[in-house]
């Protein structure tokens, strides 16, 4: 069946929420973390960790897309690899921060207890901060990642070191009763949460002088499917416009002359080509249904709980335009000061106090409806150490390496 734009339009309105049935906001999590070895801190192969895994009481599956074995769990969940073998937990969605919280700590504690025996461990950063990435190869035999291996590495440096050597936390939100309001307010957010949960400042065992070397790499990978997108008066017909003119490299056979999305609908591309595509998308903010916030580098323990109370307390305010128009404009430029300076800067640093400020005054209009009291006493404990002082987790490398 011929594909039409209008098709691909409404298709994309999907992805927005637009049109779907209001329902109570629901929050899920996919927390990606490196195995490491605990003595050498060099990344365990993707086939140490699975033995290692294979203690755990969850269902192995084979993906035929990745090659290698998923975990999941009876209420969704899943333990996913990334291609240098990294470990992405996927939750469930959950309609409180607090049962949100508890399921991934206790799936990350599990996966973490499972790889003791075999002397690992994992580590949450966002950057493997000594291992040059010629010494990981790629984990995952499928044909979609080999693929992906050459076309990025044909593209930037950026490219391998993404695949084989990132971590992140991506907060998933329902797409509320105004999409379009709660994505810009998201895509607001997305400079301020880079800065606030900045932690890859170690590159080769070396100090960058960024918070976020992992922000850099992903703005250098290919600019035409990542940062901040569809920002105008018409995200739909923007994000459309960005998804058609983003090169399918999974489609053809010369990735040197991948071609636009665009230039396929005339070749007879099906909707499951489509679909495939728009997986290889990367912005910060990702329409699925729901929105996805992919900004934040890697973190755990209280990092989780307030990465969950400040964009829940955020949003938990009725008025979402009057709280976007509190934030300075997201830019590109913006977002490069963000992993670059953290909150050293000061119109992120002063952004990210008046961020903490509505969450907390969401906390008390939501009460335990988000958090109970513990989390938000943990979310606190992170503001507090951090936030309110102008601080990212990455300074605490910063002050260790300058020691």
């Amino acid at each position: 069946m011929t594909l039409h734009i209008a098709d691909l339009h409404a298709d994309i309105a999907r992805a927005f929420g637009l049109g779907a049935p209001v329902v109570p906001t629901t929050f899920g999590l996919e927390v990606e973390a490196i195995p490491v070895d605990r003595l050498s801190g060099r990344p365990l192969t993707l086939k140490r960790t699975l033995d290692a895994l294979g203690s755990l009481p969850w269902t192995t599956y084979h993906s035929p897309e990745s090659g290698a074995a998923e975990l999941h769990r009876p209420d969704g969940a899943r333990l996913t690899f990334e291609p240098g073998g990294q470990v992405e937990y996927s939750s469930a969605p959950h309609h409180t921060g607090t049962a949100l919280l508890s399921d991934v700590e206790i799936a990350l504690e599990a996966i973490d207890a499972a790889l003791q025996p075999v002397d690992g461990k994992l580590l949450f950063v966002g950057l493997d901060p000594v291992t040059p990435v010629s010494d990981v190869a790629l984990q995952l035999t499928g044909a979609r990642y080999q693929r992906m291996d050459a076309y990025f590495g044909s593209r930037s440096p950026a490219g391998r070191r993404m695949m084989r050597q990132t971590a992140s936390v991506q907060l998933c939100v329902g797409a509320g009763p105004d999409p379009l309001q709660r994505w810009r307010l998201l895509s607001a957010l997305a400079p301020i949460v880079t800065a606030m949960f900045a932690n890859s400042p170690l590159d080769g065992g070396v100090p960058t002088g960024e918070c976020s070397r992992r922000r850099r790499i992903w703005a250098e990978l290919d600019p035409s499917r990542t940062g901040l997108r569809a920002l105008g008066a018409d995200p739909v017909g923007e994000y459309l416009e960005f998804a058609l003119n983003a090169p399918a490299f999974l489609m053809g056979s010369d990735l040197q002359l991948a071609q636009p999305f665009q230039d396929w609908i005339e070749r007879g591309a099906s909707d499951a080509d489509w679909q495939t595509h728009l997986s290889t998308l990367f912005p910060d903010v990702r329409p699925r249904g729901y929105f996805e916030l992919r900004v934040a580098d890697s973190v755990n323990g209280d990092g989780l709980a307030a990465i969950i109370a400040l964009i829940g307390g955020i949003l938990s305010h009725t008025d979402a335009e009057r709280v976007t128009k509190l934030f300075p404009e997201p830019t590109p430029e913006l977002m490069t000061v963000a992993g670059r300076d953290g909150l050293a800067d000061a119109v992120l640093r002063d952004a990210a106090v008046r961020a903490v400020a509505l969450a907390r005054e969401g906390e008390r209009t939501t009460g335990d409806a988000l958090l109970d009291h513990d989390g938000w006493s943990r979310a606190g404990r992170f503001f507090a150490h951090y936030t309110l002082c102008g601080r990212s987790p990455a300074d605490d490398v910063h002050a260790l390496t300058a020691a």
